[in-house]
């Protein structure tokens, strides 16, 4: 019963996959991982399953399960160092844009101070205009 339940479960969860309902997919494989966690090829498809909702760091985590379980699964050994390598270059980009985010910061400071002192002059301006205002319509009475 425990073999027929797994392959309900897989097929179910590869069905989600295909269909890019990632967090159901997830649901599935992991519902069968529970039952047997001695199968590589469901911690590879949970892997896929992480990768398409953007948990790279999961799908990383399920490829390397997969790989102790079976060292000759290549697809697994594929995705893994694709998702290293760009896990690689996501961080070298990290690093750049922390080089750069505390210059653009002090200018928008900058920024925002002069509009807030425009907006302060020109809401006096129009007080002004106001009075000038009250004052002519006094006149002409």
């Amino acid at each position: 019963m425990e073999q027929g339940e797994i392959e309900v479960l897989l097929e179910l969860g590869q069905s989600y996959l295909l269909n890019k309902e990632y967090d159901q997919a997830i649901k599935k494989f992991s519902e069968a991982l529970k039952i047997n966690p001695h199968d590589p090829e469901l911690y590879y498809n949970l892997g896929l399953a992480y990768e398409g909702a953007e948990r790279v760091s999961d799908a990383i985590i399920m490829y390397e399960k997969t790989l102790q379980l079976d060292r000759t699964f290549t697809n697994a050994e594929i995705r893994l160092d694709k998702l290293k390598e760009k896990s690689a270059v996501i961080s070298e980009e990290k690093v750049e844009i922390e080089k750069i985010a505390p210059k653009k910061k002090e200018k928008t400071t900058g920024v925002k101070k002069r509009k807030t002192r425009t907006i302060k002059k020109s809401t006096k301006s129009k007080k002004k205009a106001k009075k000038g205002t009250k004052r002519t319509k006094k006149k002409t009475k």
